[in-house]
């Protein structure tokens, strides 16, 4: 392996979702909630923990898709397609393919990154949009009776 990611569902948790090194010792990136309310998404960091950017929806419903864009810059990398199936493509504000993310079974997926995209980021968005996705289910059954 060449790196692995931890997953953080409470909301307390300062680092949501990290990226590091296969032996754990190199973070790469990670994210944080970007504020207390679910729509501002997730805060993209850095290995020096330097504000990248930002991970959020583009609308109410996950068939919108999510983008990823720079704060430095205003870059913007879109996700488009089923997330909840991992079924999605990568594009930048140009219509350019960067990656596509293709569910293999249940358990499994196959992340394809192009020439022009940065793999750990890629990666960081896909489990940041899984999270945000676990997040938005758990809103939509609070509160419901059996």
């Amino acid at each position: 392996p060449v790196c692995k990611a931890a997953f953080s569902d409470a909301k307390s948790s300062d680092r949501r979702v990290v990226l590091s090194s296969a032996t754990g010792d190199a973070v790469f990136a990670f994210c944080r909630d970007a504020g207390a309310d679910q729509d501002a998404g997730l805060a993209i960091f850095d290995r020096s923990e330097r504000a990248f950017g930002t991970l959020r929806a583009d609308g109410p419903r996950p068939a919108d898709g999510y983008s990823v864009e720079s704060a430095r810059s205003g870059w913007r990398m879109r996700f488009r397609g089923n997330p909840a199936d991992h079924d999605l493509k990568a594009s930048d504000d140009s219509g350019s393919s960067l990656a596509a993310i293709e569910a293999h079974g249940a358990a499994h997926c196959s992340v394809r990154v192009g020439p022009r995209a940065d793999a750990g980021l890629v990666v960081l968005a896909v489990l940041g949009i899984d999270l945000l996705l676990l997040a938005g289910s758990e809103d939509d059954t609070c509160g419901t009776l059996p």
